[in-house]
């Protein structure tokens, strides 16, 4: 037997043999978040939302007890290894253990957890070790610090605490976030997932009998279950990157990658004889795998992968499209929500052929309202789904005037509406939807001044005709209107904590703001603006780790925090900030690789590293090997990551040029830091590769900073008197197939070089005096040769450069007592 369950508030039991439902176990008033069988198969146990725990009998599908106690959702079950015991935990911070025979509850135990604090999630679990005579939970605790993922071990007989284990045990460095999501217990070993900033998890066991931490992954997206098989031998782990991976639980070694489902992947669990492995997507797939082990040389096996279309799934199918839905666009995969929005419509309109039922209108103006706001977001201007909800809302408010939801929703769409006239430019159309929206929420406001969605609906109406009257320069007239939805925006998160569109809400006009103050010269007021901005994105996404819509504007905003941090002359702070955007740009970019964000986190890369060297050529007091190391380390980070693109996508030019850039920075910072030997190198590297780059796309090339590497390798070769060198990069000069307007540039470089190497030999002692008198003239000649072959280009048309080769450009320093160069010089007084 398999058991699944989840939002339906069902708890589903189905024949893995034939991939077939058997029994659907009802009861639960709301969401089912936990579920576990006992060790005979006997019964099964559930948890649910809706605050209570139920033992069912597995085979008749008869709900025997339900538990009650809990205050609040509870989030984990388990059973003892002998069937006697049952031990919950949930949202009240509450361990409880409860005897299966009489339902009654035996001990309760505090895990000392405040769950809702600042929106941050949390995820208690709690399991039986496998003699039963322990249980372990985990929690998230809060402080001043942080948000620290605690494992807690309690004597199931005493109910005395035994142990308190963090889940940083073992960590290099400090972390200040580390909420556990799954635990599992193998014989006194035990396997933890633990968070580690936005978007990251590790995976860790603490072994018994020895000593020390093994880490066994590390991940750059969410790893949400581990679980061991029966023997112990093995370690299972799900995550958001859709794989499911089998570990060696000894050595930590990767067994095994098993790939085929869409979304990411919530639990995976091995059958009791290890045949088997059972994996569950946020799509409400189910794929049973061989599991058995398997080589590291072979593919994962799939049996079997329930097609949505063709078999019966955990829910009724159009729920499940507007799960699905949900899921896709809190990932931020737009064109896959897309999709099922289109076909959880097209259940529902058929429903609503047969039934009117108002819930049946009210679900389907929803699914309308959604679409409409999903074409705004993707930049459409069409209008027609937004006229479709609010039709269906002024059909629900006209039969029953009294439902506030009913008229609450219908403003949304119609600011929505507005919303969508103002981005078409129909100023007009869009201030009379807005001002007729804005008088039902004020008689919403008149009737509910308390409510959640009447408040945030007068918000949204504000904020949009704030947006609006930017749009028509009455900019006094929008940041009042800007203010006053803030106001209303923080009261309404002050009193509903965990309602955070409104929270998100107050980032976006705090960013708008920050525009409209830049463009006023209000710089100060543009810093503040951000950083609420920034403070509130960083909250949203540290409580969500896995929402795309908010690590993205959290990205956004740090980057305009370090632009304002920049024009105020503060670049350490600017840094700071514009580093924060990069590492949350690379886990978007590991979440969705066929994204924008590839290219997006390089640009943020780049804009670190141009500033860093930037702040390390000003000084500013700070030692110099400090700042060498930061900026060598950005310049490197920025060359590693478009080297993967590159790799990636060969195919593309822009690529190789952002790696020669990250090479001019390095060779920038070595030359600023006297490092001859380093400056050289990296010198050299970088002529090599943009001659190939100019070889293979020649196109693609900015011409202009090509002979940087030069310049700086001649200016060193001539103070070490390396005339071997000087000649080396002149030829290498002349070698670049280069457009014709650029070929008079890059010849006076090279004449340059070729002086300088008739300087150098001629006081190398080392050479014999004839062959050095040889040399010299022989340099000195080409070099004056290669100046008239520049005139004859056109370079000296311009003033500047006649002076700057006759007075100024200590290149030409060898060449000013000899004839052919004195007689050169006078024939640029022609041009």
């Amino acid at each position: 037997m398999l058991v699944a369950a989840g939002a339906d508030n069902t708890v589903n039991i189905w024949d893995v043999t034939t991939l077939s439902k058997s029994r659907t176990l009802t009861g639960h008033q709301d969401q089912v978040n936990s579920i576990a069988f006992s060790s005979d198969g006997t019964h099964l146990i559930s948890g649910s939302d809706d605050g209570t725990v139920k033992l069912w009998d597995s085979n008749s599908g008869q709900e025997l007890k339900s538990l009650e106690g809990h205050e609040g959702r509870v989030q984990s079950v388990a059973f003892s290894p002998d069937g006697t015991h049952i031990a919950s935990t949930g949202d009240d911070g509450t361990v409880r253990l409860w005897d299966r025979s009489t339902g009654h509850q035996e001990r309760f135990l505090s895990a000392g957890a405040t769950v809702f604090l600042d929106g941050v999630i949390n995820f208690p679990r709690v399991i039986f070790s496998a003699d039963g005579r322990y249980l372990h939970a985990s929690n998230t605790h809060f402080s001043g610090r942080g948000r620290f993922g605690i494992i807690t071990t309690w004597e199931v007989e005493t109910g005395r605490a035994t142990t308190r284990w963090p889940a940083t045990a073992g960590d290099d460095i400090r972390q200040d976030y580390s909420p556990i999501l799954s635990i599992a217990t193998h014989q006194g070993d035990l396997a933890y997932v633990s968070m580690r900033g936005i978007g990251h998890s590790v995976v860790k066991i603490r072994r018994k009998h020895v000593e020390g931490i093994l880490t066994i992954q590390r991940s750059g997206s969410p790893v949400y279950s581990v679980a061991y098989s029966s023997n112990g031998q093995r370690i299972v782990t799900a995550g958001h990157d859709r794989m499911v991976r089998i570990w060696d639980a000894k050595t930590g070694r990767e067994l095994s990658t098993l790939r085929g489902h869409g979304d990411p992947v919530g639990a995976a669990v091995f059958s009791p004889d290890e045949t088997r492995l059972a994996s569950l997507d946020s799509d409400g797939t189910i794929i049973i795998w061989d599991g058995r082990p398997l080589s590291a040389a072979k593919d994962s096996r799939q049996i079997t992968i329930p097609d949505p279309d063709k078999v019966e799934l955990l829910v009724d199918r159009g729920t499940l499209y507007l799960q699905h839905a949900n899921a896709q666009e809190h990932i931020g995969d737009y064109p896959a929500a897309w999709e099922s929005w289109e076909k959880a419509e097209k259940v529902f309109t058929s429903i609503l052929e047969r039934d009117a039922d108002k819930k049946i209108r009210l679900k389907l103006a929803n699914i309308y309202l959604r679409m409409g706001l999903l074409e705004l977001k993707g930049g459409a201007k069409g209008s027609a789904y937004q006229l479709k909800a609010i039709d269906l809302y002024t059909s629900l408010v006209a039969e029953d005037k009294s439902n506030k939801t009913f008229v609450e929703r219908l403003c949304v769409a119609r600011n929505n509406l507005a919303t969508g006239y103002r981005a078409k430019g129909k100023f007009e159309e869009s201030m009379a939807v807005y001002e007729a929206t804005r008088k039902i929420a004020d008689d919403l406001i008149s009737e509910d001044s308390d409510g959640y969605l009447s408040q945030f609906v007068l918000a949204q109406n504000l904020a949009g005709m704030g947006y609006l009257l930017l749009d028509m320069n009455q900019v006094a007239e929008a940041i009042k209107n800007q203010l006053d939805a803030i106001e209303v925006l923080e009261k309404l998160t002050r009193e509903f904590p965990t309602e955070q569109e409104a929270s998100k809400t107050t980032a976006e006009i705090h960013g708008s703001l920050w525009t409209i103050y830049r463009k006023q010269g209000n710089s100060n007021g543009a810093l503040v603006s951000i950083k609420r901005s920034v403070e509130i994105l960083k909250k949203l996404s540290l409580a969500n780790p896995m929402n795309v819509n908010y690590l993205n504007l959290y990205a956004h905003y740090s980057a305009l925090l370090a632009n304002s941090y920049w024009e105020l002359e503060n670049p350490v702070e600017a840094i700071v900030a514009m580093t924060v955007a990069a590492e949350i740009r690379t886990q978007l970019y590991q979440m969705s690789p066929g994204s924008g964000y590839r290219d997006l986190t390089g640009l943020t890369l780049l804009a670190i590293a141009d500033w860093q060297i930037k702040h390390f050529y000003s000084g500013d007091g700070i030692p110099e090997d400090v700042e060498l190391k930061k900026t060598l380390s950005a310049s490197r980070d920025f060359i590693e990551f478009f080297q993967a693109c590159a790799t990636e996508s060969p195919e593309n030019p822009e690529y190789p040029q952002y790696i020669l850039r990250g090479y001019r920075l390095l060779v920038a910072a070595f030359e600023k830091a006297g490092r001859k030997e380093q400056t050289k190198e990296k010198s050299l590297e970088l002529i090599s590769l943009q001659e190939r780059f100019i070889e293979n796309h020649p196109e693609a090339v900015d011409y202009a900073e090509v002979p940087l590497p030069y310049r700086i390798l001649s200016k060193l070769a001539s103070e070490e008197g390396d005339h071997a060198l000087l000649l080396d990069l002149a030829a290498s000069l002349g070698r670049l197939k280069v457009p014709n307007e650029h070929q008079a540039v890059y010849l006076y470089n090279a004449a340059c070089m070729m002086s300088l190497a008739s300087g150098a030999v001629a006081v190398d002692e080392d050479l014999p005096e004839t062959e050095r008198m040889q040399r010299t003239e022989k340099y000195a000649v080409r070099a004056v040769e290669m100046l008239a072959e520049v005139r004859a280009a056109g370079w000296f048309q311009d003033a500047k450069k006649i002076v700057h080769a006759k007075d100024t450009d200590t290149d030409l320093d060898p060449l000013r007592e000899r004839d052919d160069f004195k007689k050169f010089v006078e024939t640029l007084k022609t041009d």
